[in-house]
């Protein structure tokens, strides 16, 4: 009626055009609003609610052109900035996307959201400590949201800052006890710290709120594999591989304590399975190759385990069983080439020293064998003495005597 009584009449365009973009015809929104002499201000949050209602068809171009008209006639338009950074994130112009918050909290420096987007954008490009820093401010403008306390203690944990996570999680959980996952996040920071029983309880709780919780099932197998009881492990793993049968995470925790309890094929298959899901997952090849190792195949262990140092030269593990499988197959220099690198980063390994006193002695290099062994005594009297009984056991190399 007001429209046709004066079809310039710039409120009722603006309302009309609001109207059309909330019942989905936006294209008669737009052209509603390409009328002359309607109100700026008005008009600039019309535009912003087409932009909302494109957004969420995930027309981010539109969206975008429209979020820009609305803070043409009107910059102030605080929210309006912090929908067209996501919607420049949508279409992967995240520096754009991290000015437009930035400047919308110029306009608004509470504006919790904002915040909290912009932290999303920082640890997508690893600056955490900026994540961090973004999430604490957002929690300061809005302490009751759950989510950025939840995204709080992630940063934090990517910093190793486990007190500040197990904090930020004890919020979490305390402003949405019956979450699930927050308990599972909270027995996870627990264990960080080392309350392995409180960790506990709290992975039972998230496992009672929800059973098919597949982290809390991973978080309940590893705790009960770390306690060696790996049949109990290996229970909750196969659950979370009912529930998630692509799980590298999950068959790869199976295989190991497949491999803890000796069932080695049923270990190598789930190990191999892990592998194909994920190609690069060092665990899974360190894994696999000890597996082999425990079943003498050493052809097969050295391949696997020179994958996993490929992937991660500083593993400990990987460089500890492939020596082993070295000096088992006699090639003894490469073994000890193995144990050097080793024993340069960790000089106390007293499986690393053990063996490369067992390797020289195998050699009958006596000069070496005695260094390592004075090590290795030095280390633990009681397995060089073994050491010495075992060599005795088999025939030293004439001349060649360990001392007591």
């Amino acid at each position: 009626m007001a429209l046709r009584l004066n079809p310039n009449h710039s409120s009722a365009i603006g309302n009309l055009a609001n109207a059309l973009g909330v019942i989905g015809d936006l294209d008669a929104g737009r052209e509603m609003l390409m009328k002359p002499h309607a109100v700026q201000t008005n008009e600039a949050v019309t535009w912003e609610s087409l932009g909302l209602a494109d957004q969420k068809k995930g027309r981010h171009a539109e969206a975008e052109k429209e979020f820009r008209k609305a803070l043409e006639l009107n910059p102030n338009l605080h929210h309006a900035l912090r929908n067209l950074a996501f919607s420049l994130a949508q279409t992967n112009r995240r520096n754009e996307a991290e000015d437009a918050l930035r400047q919308a909290l110029k306009l608004k420096p509470d504006f919790a959201d904002a915040w909290s987007a912009l932290a999303e954008l920082l640890a997508l490009r690893n600056d955490h400590a900026g994540a961090k820093e973004a999430f604490e401010k957002a929690i300061a403008a809005d302490p009751s949201s759950v989510g950025i306390w939840y995204a709080l203690a992630i940063e934090r944990r990517h910093l190793q800052d486990f007190t500040g996570a197990a904090d930020a999680a004890d919020q979490a959980v305390r402003l949405a006890p019956s979450n699930s996952a927050m308990w599972g996040f909270w027995g996870e920071t627990r264990m960080r710290l080392n309350q392995p029983e409180s960790a506990l309880k709290a992975f039972l709780e998230a496992e009672k709120l929800n059973p098919k919780n597949v982290h809390a099932l991973q978080a309940l197998a590893a705790y009960f594999g770390g306690r060696g009881e790996h049949d109990k492990s290996i229970g909750y793993m196969e659950r979370a591989l009912e529930i998630d049968p692509a799980s590298p995470n999950s068959w790869s925790n199976k295989g190991y304590s497949l491999l803890k309890v000796g069932r080695y094929p049923e270990a190598v298959q789930a190990l191999q399975t892990a592998i194909r899901l994920q190609p690069d997952f060092t665990n899974a090849w360190i894994n696999l190759g000890e597996t082999y190792l425990r079943q003498k195949q050493i052809g097969k262990a050295i391949p696997a385990l020179e994958r996993a140092l490929n992937l991660a030269p500083s593993s400990p593990d990987a460089r500890l069983y492939i020596s082993q499988a070295f000096v088992a197959s006699g090639q003894y220099a490469k073994g000890k080439e193995h144990l050097e690198i080793l024993l340069k980063q960790a000089p106390m390994l007293l499986p690393a020293v053990y063996l490369l006193t067992a390797a020289n002695i195998a050699q009958g290099n006596k000069p070496e064998a005695l260094t390592a062994y004075a090590r290795l005594k030095n280390i633990n009297p009681r397995m060089a003495r073994e050491l010495r009984e075992q060599s005795r056991m088999r025939g030293m190399p004439i001349g060649f005597e360990l001392p007591e």
